[in-house]
């Protein structure tokens, strides 16, 4: 199993544990019943051991999975997030944990209000990790090939390179090219054909 595919598999306990932490604590609320906050109170513990794998696992991730320019932007703003969701779910846990039972029902309703803003965070951070792979491709079989092949050309100047000094037409001209191809990884060997085909003719 390659690294990038642990992060989505952790990933999604977090989501789930934590969404029904907010759930539990929004009915314990309206319902002022103490069996809910201790479901609620045991959800974000969870969510916080939970949280810790999948920014760990996330950060592998990056550091590891081939991508291009247009999906390292969103994958930067999406770590930036993760960092983000992983503050306010330890935040709102050692927050349950340390503080005494007075002090946590004076600040019940900020604390739910921070949780449904990391909720909505997180929300935010799972569209655009769908959009890394269902628009840019990435972690997909095909495409991750293909972009490894790229790699391996850097030094030509025809592949996605964080540091590449290459001018400014040739960078934008690469990019769009990987974009499509992107898109369309289903015909990625097509594309690649008649590429070869045009040089040909030269």
């Amino acid at each position: 199993m390659e690294i990038y595919l642990l992060h989505p598999i952790v990933v999604h306990f977090t989501i789930g544990i934590f969404a029904a932490s907010i759930l539990l604590e929004i009915l314990a609320a309206l319902v002022r019943k103490e069996s809910l906050k201790a479901a609620a109170a045991w959800n974000l513990y969870l969510a916080a051991l939970s949280v810790v794998f999948s920014f760990v696992t996330g950060l592998l991730a990056a550091n590891s999975v081939p991508h291009n320019d247009n999906a390292h932007q969103i994958m930067e703003t999406h770590e930036t997030l993760g960092y983000i969701i992983l503050g306010v779910i330890l935040l709102l846990a050692l927050w349950r944990l340390l503080l005494p039972d007075r002090v946590l029902a004076r600040l019940e309703k900020l604390h739910l209000l921070i949780g449904l803003a990391g909720l909505g965070i997180m929300i935010y951070s799972g569209y655009l990790g769908g959009e890394m792979v269902y628009t840019h491709g990435v972690a997909v079989t095909p495409v991750t090939k293909l972009l490894q092949s790229q790699e391996h050309e850097h030094g030509e100047g025809t592949a996605h390179h964080h540091e590449s000094d290459q001018p400014e037409e040739k960078a934008e001209s690469g990019v769009s090219e990987e974009k499509e191809v992107l898109e369309q990884s289903q015909k990625s060997h097509e594309h690649t054909h008649e590429h070869d085909h045009s040089k040909h003719n030269h």
